[in-house]
Protein backbone atom coordinates (compact mmCIF):
# COMPACT_ATOMS: atom_id res chain seq x y z
CA UNK A 1 0.00 0.00 0.00
CA UNK A 2 1.30 3.43 -0.87
CA UNK A 3 2.01 5.67 2.06
CA UNK A 4 0.40 8.76 0.60
CA UNK A 5 2.10 11.95 -0.46
CA UNK A 6 4.67 12.26 2.30
CA UNK A 7 2.59 14.75 4.27
CA UNK A 8 4.12 16.73 7.10
CA UNK A 9 2.80 16.45 10.63
CA UNK A 10 0.19 18.94 11.80
CA UNK A 11 2.78 20.86 13.76
CA UNK A 12 5.22 21.28 10.87
CA UNK A 13 5.51 24.52 8.89
CA UNK A 14 6.60 23.63 5.34
CA UNK A 15 7.25 26.27 2.71
CA UNK A 16 3.98 27.43 1.23
CA UNK A 17 5.16 26.60 -2.28
CA UNK A 18 6.40 23.14 -1.31
CA UNK A 19 4.79 20.40 -3.41
CA UNK A 20 4.90 16.93 -1.88
CA UNK A 21 6.39 14.16 -3.98
CA UNK A 22 5.81 10.44 -3.84
CA UNK A 23 7.85 8.44 -6.32
CA UNK A 24 5.84 5.32 -5.47
CA UNK A 25 2.54 6.84 -6.53
CA UNK A 26 1.14 5.13 -9.64
CA UNK A 27 -0.10 7.00 -12.69
CA UNK A 28 -3.76 7.91 -12.87
CA UNK A 29 -5.61 5.05 -14.56
CA UNK A 30 -7.73 5.62 -17.62
CA UNK A 31 -11.46 5.84 -17.08
CA UNK A 32 -13.52 7.03 -14.13
CA UNK A 33 -11.82 7.50 -10.76
CA UNK A 34 -13.71 7.73 -7.48
CA UNK A 35 -12.19 9.26 -4.35
CA UNK A 36 -13.32 7.77 -1.05
CA UNK A 37 -12.28 9.28 2.31
CA UNK A 38 -12.70 7.69 5.76
CA UNK A 39 -12.27 9.04 9.29
CA UNK A 40 -12.60 5.73 11.16
CA UNK A 41 -11.64 2.08 10.54
CA UNK A 42 -15.26 1.00 10.31
CA UNK A 43 -15.93 3.66 7.67
CA UNK A 44 -12.86 2.51 5.77
CA UNK A 45 -14.13 -1.07 5.82
CA UNK A 46 -17.58 0.06 4.67
CA UNK A 47 -16.06 1.99 1.76
CA UNK A 48 -14.08 -1.10 0.77
CA UNK A 49 -17.34 -3.03 0.60
CA UNK A 50 -18.95 -0.24 -1.41
CA UNK A 51 -16.03 -0.21 -3.85
CA UNK A 52 -16.42 -3.94 -4.37
CA UNK A 53 -20.13 -3.51 -5.07
CA UNK A 54 -19.49 -0.74 -7.59
CA UNK A 55 -16.74 -2.76 -9.25
CA UNK A 56 -19.18 -5.61 -9.89
CA UNK A 57 -21.40 -3.37 -12.03
CA UNK A 58 -18.74 -0.94 -13.32
CA UNK A 59 -15.45 -2.85 -13.72
CA UNK A 60 -13.89 0.14 -15.51
CA UNK A 61 -14.12 2.28 -12.36
CA UNK A 62 -11.04 2.71 -10.14
CA UNK A 63 -10.97 3.95 -6.55
CA UNK A 64 -8.38 6.01 -4.71
CA UNK A 65 -8.86 6.35 -1.00
CA UNK A 66 -7.64 8.63 1.73
CA UNK A 67 -7.88 8.36 5.49
CA UNK A 68 -7.56 10.81 8.34
CA UNK A 69 -4.27 9.87 9.99
CA UNK A 70 -5.21 12.01 13.01
CA UNK A 71 -8.30 9.95 13.83
CA UNK A 72 -7.54 6.37 12.72
CA UNK A 73 -4.56 4.04 12.32
CA UNK A 74 -3.12 3.20 8.93
CA UNK A 75 -5.12 0.44 7.23
CA UNK A 76 -3.33 -2.79 6.50
CA UNK A 77 -2.38 -3.49 2.87
CA UNK A 78 -5.07 -6.19 2.81
CA UNK A 79 -7.75 -3.78 4.02
CA UNK A 80 -6.70 -1.12 1.50
CA UNK A 81 -6.33 -3.54 -1.39
CA UNK A 82 -9.54 -2.38 -3.04
CA UNK A 83 -7.94 0.97 -3.97
CA UNK A 84 -5.24 1.74 -6.53
CA UNK A 85 -3.73 4.15 -4.00
CA UNK A 86 -4.18 4.87 -0.29
CA UNK A 87 -3.35 8.39 0.89
CA UNK A 88 -2.62 9.27 4.51
CA UNK A 89 -3.87 12.78 5.29
CA UNK A 90 -1.58 13.83 8.11
CA UNK A 91 -1.84 17.61 7.66
CA UNK A 92 -4.48 19.95 6.28
CA UNK A 93 -2.31 21.80 3.76
CA UNK A 94 -3.45 23.33 0.48
CA UNK A 95 -0.34 22.19 -1.40
CA UNK A 96 -0.95 18.58 -0.41
CA UNK A 97 -4.63 18.71 -1.27
CA UNK A 98 -3.92 20.25 -4.68
CA UNK A 99 -1.15 17.76 -5.45
CA UNK A 100 -3.42 14.85 -4.57
CA UNK A 101 -6.39 16.05 -6.60
CA UNK A 102 -4.37 17.37 -9.54
CA UNK A 103 -2.79 13.97 -9.96
CA UNK A 104 -5.86 11.78 -9.58
CA UNK A 105 -8.53 14.12 -11.02
CA UNK A 106 -11.36 12.13 -9.42
CA UNK A 107 -14.84 12.28 -10.88
CA UNK A 108 -16.59 12.02 -7.53
CA UNK A 109 -15.78 12.47 -3.84
CA UNK A 110 -17.50 10.32 -1.21
CA UNK A 111 -16.50 11.57 2.24
CA UNK A 112 -17.44 9.40 5.24
CA UNK A 113 -17.85 11.11 8.61
CA UNK A 114 -18.29 14.69 9.73
CA UNK A 115 -14.60 15.32 10.44
CA UNK A 116 -13.90 17.59 7.48
CA UNK A 117 -10.39 18.49 6.33
CA UNK A 118 -10.95 21.95 4.92
CA UNK A 119 -8.27 22.27 2.23
CA UNK A 120 -9.17 18.91 0.75
CA UNK A 121 -12.91 19.53 0.63
CA UNK A 122 -12.45 23.08 -0.68
CA UNK A 123 -10.06 21.88 -3.37
CA UNK A 124 -12.61 19.28 -4.43
CA UNK A 125 -15.39 21.86 -4.54
CA UNK A 126 -13.27 24.21 -6.67
CA UNK A 127 -12.81 21.45 -9.21
CA UNK A 128 -16.56 21.04 -9.54
CA UNK A 129 -16.68 17.32 -8.82
CA UNK A 130 -19.75 15.67 -7.37
CA UNK A 131 -19.43 15.53 -3.57
CA UNK A 132 -21.32 13.26 -1.19
CA UNK A 133 -20.99 13.43 2.60
CA UNK A 134 -22.21 10.28 4.38
CA UNK A 135 -22.35 8.90 7.92
CA UNK A 136 -22.64 12.24 9.71
CA UNK A 137 -23.73 11.72 13.31
CA UNK A 138 -24.86 14.08 16.05
CA UNK A 139 -21.49 13.57 17.74
CA UNK A 140 -19.74 15.18 14.77
CA UNK A 141 -21.23 18.51 15.85
CA UNK A 142 -19.81 18.42 19.37
CA UNK A 143 -16.26 19.28 18.31
CA UNK A 144 -15.02 22.73 19.26
CA UNK A 145 -14.62 23.92 15.68
CA UNK A 146 -18.37 23.65 15.12
CA UNK A 147 -19.29 25.49 18.31
CA UNK A 148 -16.78 28.27 17.84
CA UNK A 149 -16.87 28.71 14.07
CA UNK A 150 -20.40 28.11 12.82
CA UNK A 151 -19.71 29.96 9.57
CA UNK A 152 -16.84 27.57 8.82
CA UNK A 153 -19.05 24.58 9.59
CA UNK A 154 -21.78 25.94 7.32
CA UNK A 155 -19.47 26.65 4.39
CA UNK A 156 -17.70 23.31 4.85
CA UNK A 157 -20.92 21.32 4.77
CA UNK A 158 -22.44 23.40 2.00
CA UNK A 159 -19.70 22.28 -0.40
CA UNK A 160 -21.36 18.88 -0.61
CA UNK A 161 -24.19 18.18 -3.03
CA UNK A 162 -25.70 15.53 -0.74
CA UNK A 163 -25.42 15.11 3.05
CA UNK A 164 -26.54 11.84 4.63
CA UNK A 165 -26.96 11.97 8.41
CA UNK A 166 -27.55 9.08 10.80
CA UNK A 167 -30.10 10.56 13.20
CA UNK A 168 -32.79 13.16 13.63
CA UNK A 169 -30.49 15.07 16.00
CA UNK A 170 -27.79 15.29 13.32
CA UNK A 171 -30.34 16.43 10.78
CA UNK A 172 -31.47 19.20 13.13
CA UNK A 173 -27.85 20.26 13.74
CA UNK A 174 -27.28 20.57 9.98
CA UNK A 175 -30.51 22.56 9.61
CA UNK A 176 -29.43 25.00 12.35
CA UNK A 177 -26.34 25.80 10.28
CA UNK A 178 -28.53 26.96 7.43
CA UNK A 179 -27.94 24.09 5.00
CA UNK A 180 -30.73 23.69 2.44
CA UNK A 181 -33.06 20.87 3.59
CA UNK A 182 -33.13 19.43 0.07
CA UNK A 183 -29.48 18.45 0.45
CA UNK A 184 -29.97 16.51 3.68
CA UNK A 185 -31.57 13.17 4.41
CA UNK A 186 -31.46 10.67 7.25
CA UNK A 187 -30.12 7.17 6.61
CA UNK A 188 -28.66 4.23 8.47
CA UNK A 189 -25.02 4.48 9.54
CA UNK A 190 -22.38 3.49 7.00
CA UNK A 191 -21.38 -0.05 7.87
CA UNK A 192 -19.39 -2.81 6.17
CA UNK A 193 -21.65 -5.06 4.17
CA UNK A 194 -21.58 -8.80 4.23
CA UNK A 195 -21.72 -11.30 1.38
CA UNK A 196 -22.16 -14.59 3.20
CA UNK A 197 -20.17 -17.51 1.82
CA UNK A 198 -22.25 -19.89 -0.28
CA UNK A 199 -22.80 -23.57 0.29
CA UNK A 200 -23.93 -26.55 -1.73
CA UNK A 201 -27.70 -26.87 -1.40
CA UNK A 202 -27.51 -30.66 -1.57
CA UNK A 203 -25.05 -30.83 1.33
CA UNK A 204 -27.24 -28.51 3.38
CA UNK A 205 -30.37 -30.57 2.74
CA UNK A 206 -28.62 -33.87 3.48
CA UNK A 207 -27.01 -32.66 6.70
CA UNK A 208 -30.22 -31.09 7.92
CA UNK A 209 -31.89 -34.47 7.47
CA UNK A 210 -29.03 -36.44 9.02
CA UNK A 211 -28.80 -34.22 12.09
CA UNK A 212 -32.55 -34.11 12.63
CA UNK A 213 -33.08 -32.34 15.94
CA UNK A 214 -29.53 -32.75 17.27
CA UNK A 215 -28.03 -29.69 18.96
CA UNK A 216 -24.99 -28.45 17.00
CA UNK A 217 -22.26 -25.92 17.56
CA UNK A 218 -19.33 -24.79 15.45
CA UNK A 219 -15.77 -23.81 16.24
CA UNK A 220 -14.70 -21.85 13.16
CA UNK A 221 -11.10 -21.26 12.05
CA UNK A 222 -9.84 -22.96 15.18
CA UNK A 223 -6.16 -22.27 15.77
CA UNK A 224 -3.72 -24.98 16.95
CA UNK A 225 -3.51 -23.50 20.45
CA UNK A 226 -7.32 -23.33 20.75
CA UNK A 227 -8.11 -26.96 19.95
CA UNK A 228 -7.66 -28.27 23.49
CA UNK A 229 -9.91 -25.57 24.97
CA UNK A 230 -12.62 -26.26 22.38
CA UNK A 231 -12.49 -30.02 23.00
CA UNK A 232 -12.58 -29.50 26.78
CA UNK A 233 -15.62 -27.21 26.46
CA UNK A 234 -17.36 -29.80 24.28
CA UNK A 235 -16.67 -32.60 26.75
CA UNK A 236 -18.10 -30.48 29.57
CA UNK A 237 -21.22 -29.67 27.56
CA UNK A 238 -21.71 -33.34 26.60
CA UNK A 239 -22.32 -34.23 30.23
CA UNK A 240 -25.64 -32.38 30.11
CA UNK A 241 -26.39 -32.51 26.37
CA UNK A 242 -25.48 -36.05 25.30
CA UNK A 243 -26.36 -35.64 21.59
CA UNK A 244 -24.46 -32.39 21.13
CA UNK A 245 -22.36 -32.31 17.93
CA UNK A 246 -19.25 -30.15 17.54
CA UNK A 247 -18.23 -29.13 14.04
CA UNK A 248 -14.51 -28.58 14.55
CA UNK A 249 -13.30 -26.44 11.65
CA UNK A 250 -9.50 -26.20 11.71
CA UNK A 251 -7.80 -23.12 10.33
CA UNK A 252 -4.80 -25.19 9.24
CA UNK A 253 -5.04 -28.64 7.69
CA UNK A 254 -1.84 -29.62 9.48
CA UNK A 255 -3.75 -29.38 12.77
CA UNK A 256 -5.37 -32.69 11.84
CA UNK A 257 -2.06 -34.44 12.54
CA UNK A 258 -2.34 -36.18 15.88
CA UNK A 259 -5.90 -34.93 16.43
CA UNK A 260 -7.51 -38.31 15.91
CA UNK A 261 -5.30 -39.85 18.57
CA UNK A 262 -6.18 -37.05 21.01
CA UNK A 263 -9.89 -37.49 20.40
CA UNK A 264 -9.63 -41.25 20.78
CA UNK A 265 -7.78 -40.74 24.07
CA UNK A 266 -10.79 -38.75 25.29
CA UNK A 267 -13.13 -41.48 24.01
CA UNK A 268 -14.77 -39.04 21.63
CA UNK A 269 -16.32 -40.43 18.45
CA UNK A 270 -15.46 -38.38 15.38
CA UNK A 271 -15.84 -38.21 11.61
CA UNK A 272 -13.72 -36.49 8.96
CA UNK A 273 -15.89 -34.46 6.61
CA UNK A 274 -13.05 -33.84 4.17
CA UNK A 275 -12.61 -37.61 3.73
CA UNK A 276 -16.31 -38.17 3.14
CA UNK A 277 -17.08 -39.88 6.46
CA UNK A 278 -20.83 -40.17 7.13
CA UNK A 279 -22.28 -38.06 9.94
CA UNK A 280 -24.03 -40.78 11.91
CA UNK A 281 -25.87 -40.33 15.18
CA UNK A 282 -23.07 -41.61 17.48
CA UNK A 283 -20.62 -39.04 16.05
CA UNK A 284 -19.74 -36.34 18.59
CA UNK A 285 -17.20 -34.30 16.59
CA UNK A 286 -17.12 -33.60 12.86
CA UNK A 287 -13.69 -32.48 11.63
CA UNK A 288 -13.39 -30.04 8.72
CA UNK A 289 -10.50 -28.02 7.28
CA UNK A 290 -11.83 -26.60 4.00
CA UNK A 291 -12.57 -22.87 4.17
CA UNK A 292 -15.14 -23.32 1.40
CA UNK A 293 -17.33 -25.28 3.83
CA UNK A 294 -17.73 -22.42 6.32
CA UNK A 295 -20.88 -21.22 4.56
CA UNK A 296 -22.41 -24.66 5.19
CA UNK A 297 -21.34 -24.79 8.84
CA UNK A 298 -22.66 -21.31 9.63
CA UNK A 299 -26.04 -22.37 8.21
CA UNK A 300 -26.08 -25.63 10.14
CA UNK A 301 -24.86 -24.44 13.55
CA UNK A 302 -26.99 -22.05 15.63
CA UNK A 303 -23.97 -21.38 17.87
CA UNK A 304 -20.52 -20.47 16.53
CA UNK A 305 -17.30 -19.92 18.43
CA UNK A 306 -15.04 -17.81 16.21
CA UNK A 307 -11.40 -18.76 16.55
CA UNK A 308 -8.12 -16.89 16.46
CA UNK A 309 -9.41 -15.08 19.53
CA UNK A 310 -8.45 -17.00 22.70
CA UNK A 311 -4.67 -16.66 22.68
CA UNK A 312 -2.98 -13.29 23.35
CA UNK A 313 -1.53 -13.14 19.85
CA UNK A 314 -4.94 -13.66 18.24
CA UNK A 315 -6.53 -10.96 16.10
CA UNK A 316 -9.99 -12.45 15.56
CA UNK A 317 -11.97 -13.11 12.39
CA UNK A 318 -14.90 -11.13 11.06
CA UNK A 319 -18.12 -12.19 12.78
CA UNK A 320 -20.43 -10.78 10.11
CA UNK A 321 -20.73 -13.96 8.04
CA UNK A 322 -21.72 -15.99 11.08
CA UNK A 323 -24.18 -13.34 12.25
CA UNK A 324 -25.73 -12.90 8.82
CA UNK A 325 -26.31 -16.65 8.50
CA UNK A 326 -28.04 -17.04 11.86
CA UNK A 327 -25.37 -18.07 14.35
CA UNK A 328 -25.16 -16.78 17.89
CA UNK A 329 -21.52 -15.68 18.24
CA UNK A 330 -19.02 -16.63 20.94
CA UNK A 331 -15.49 -15.23 20.82
CA UNK A 332 -12.33 -14.83 22.84
CA UNK A 333 -10.96 -11.52 24.15
CA UNK A 334 -8.33 -11.04 21.43
CA UNK A 335 -10.18 -9.71 18.37
CA UNK A 336 -8.34 -6.45 17.74
CA UNK A 337 -8.66 -6.60 13.96
CA UNK A 338 -12.46 -6.57 14.24
CA UNK A 339 -13.00 -4.98 17.65
CA UNK A 340 -15.59 -2.43 16.48
CA UNK A 341 -17.81 -5.10 14.95
CA UNK A 342 -17.61 -7.38 17.99
CA UNK A 343 -18.42 -4.43 20.23
CA UNK A 344 -21.56 -3.67 18.25
CA UNK A 345 -22.65 -7.30 18.28
CA UNK A 346 -22.02 -7.61 22.02
CA UNK A 347 -23.93 -4.40 22.77
CA UNK A 348 -26.88 -5.73 20.78
CA UNK A 349 -26.86 -9.02 22.70
CA UNK A 350 -25.76 -10.99 19.63
CA UNK A 351 -22.32 -12.08 20.87
CA UNK A 352 -20.62 -13.10 24.11
CA UNK A 353 -16.99 -13.10 25.16
CA UNK A 354 -15.43 -16.26 26.57
CA UNK A 355 -11.97 -16.50 28.05
CA UNK A 356 -11.30 -20.20 28.65
CA UNK A 357 -12.55 -23.73 28.13
CA UNK A 358 -14.66 -23.36 31.28
CA UNK A 359 -16.43 -20.16 30.19
CA UNK A 360 -16.87 -21.52 26.67
CA UNK A 361 -18.50 -24.67 28.02
CA UNK A 362 -20.74 -22.62 30.32
CA UNK A 363 -21.84 -20.38 27.46
CA UNK A 364 -22.63 -23.45 25.34
CA UNK A 365 -24.88 -24.91 28.00
CA UNK A 366 -26.77 -21.63 28.24
CA UNK A 367 -27.22 -21.23 24.49
CA UNK A 368 -28.19 -24.82 23.74
CA UNK A 369 -31.70 -23.75 24.72
CA UNK A 370 -33.07 -22.85 21.26
CA UNK A 371 -34.83 -19.67 22.33
CA UNK A 372 -31.62 -18.18 23.73
CA UNK A 373 -29.58 -18.81 20.60
CA UNK A 374 -32.44 -17.65 18.36
CA UNK A 375 -32.73 -14.34 20.20
CA UNK A 376 -28.99 -13.72 19.82
CA UNK A 377 -29.07 -14.78 16.16
CA UNK A 378 -31.87 -12.33 15.35
CA UNK A 379 -29.95 -9.48 16.95
CA UNK A 380 -26.84 -10.52 15.04
CA UNK A 381 -28.67 -10.58 11.72
CA UNK A 382 -29.93 -7.04 12.37
CA UNK A 383 -26.37 -5.82 13.02
CA UNK A 384 -24.94 -7.70 10.03
CA UNK A 385 -27.46 -6.16 7.65
CA UNK A 386 -27.35 -2.66 9.16
CA UNK A 387 -26.36 -0.17 6.51
CA UNK A 388 -27.36 -2.36 3.56
CA UNK A 389 -29.98 0.16 2.45
CA UNK A 390 -27.46 3.01 2.54
CA UNK A 391 -24.92 0.98 0.57
CA UNK A 392 -27.54 0.28 -2.10
CA UNK A 393 -28.38 3.98 -2.22
CA UNK A 394 -24.75 5.02 -2.56
CA UNK A 395 -24.21 2.52 -5.37
CA UNK A 396 -27.17 4.06 -7.21
CA UNK A 397 -25.90 7.61 -6.61
CA UNK A 398 -22.45 6.77 -7.95
CA UNK A 399 -23.97 5.02 -10.94
CA UNK A 400 -26.15 8.04 -11.73
CA UNK A 401 -23.16 10.39 -11.54
CA UNK A 402 -21.05 8.22 -13.82
CA UNK A 403 -23.93 7.95 -16.31
CA UNK A 404 -24.21 11.74 -16.34
CA UNK A 405 -20.47 12.09 -17.01
CA UNK A 406 -20.62 9.61 -19.86
CA UNK A 407 -23.59 11.40 -21.40
CA UNK A 408 -21.79 14.75 -21.12
CA UNK A 409 -18.68 13.33 -22.82
CA UNK A 410 -20.74 11.92 -25.68
CA UNK A 411 -22.26 15.34 -26.44
CA UNK A 412 -18.92 17.19 -26.49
Amino acid sequence: MARGLGLASLGARPRRDAVPEDPGRPARPAGPVLWFHASTPIQFAALADLAQRIGMVRPDVQVVTSFDAQSMPEPTPEAAGFAVYCHAVQADLATHADAFLDHWQPDLCLWAGGRLISHYTRAAARRGMAMILADVSAGDFQAGRFRWLPSFARSGLDQFDTILVTSRAAQQAVARLGIAPAKVSQTDPLRPGVSPPPCHDGDLADLTTDLAARPVWLSARTQPDEIDAVIAAHRAALRLSHRLLLILHLDQASCRDGLCERLAAHRLRFADWDNGDPVEDPIQILISTDEADLGLWYRIAPIAFLGNSLSPDGTGISPLDAAALGSAVLFGPHVGAHADTYTRLTAAGAARTVTSAETLGSALLTLIAPDHAATMALSGWQIATEGAELTDRLVDMVQDRLDQLEAAHETT
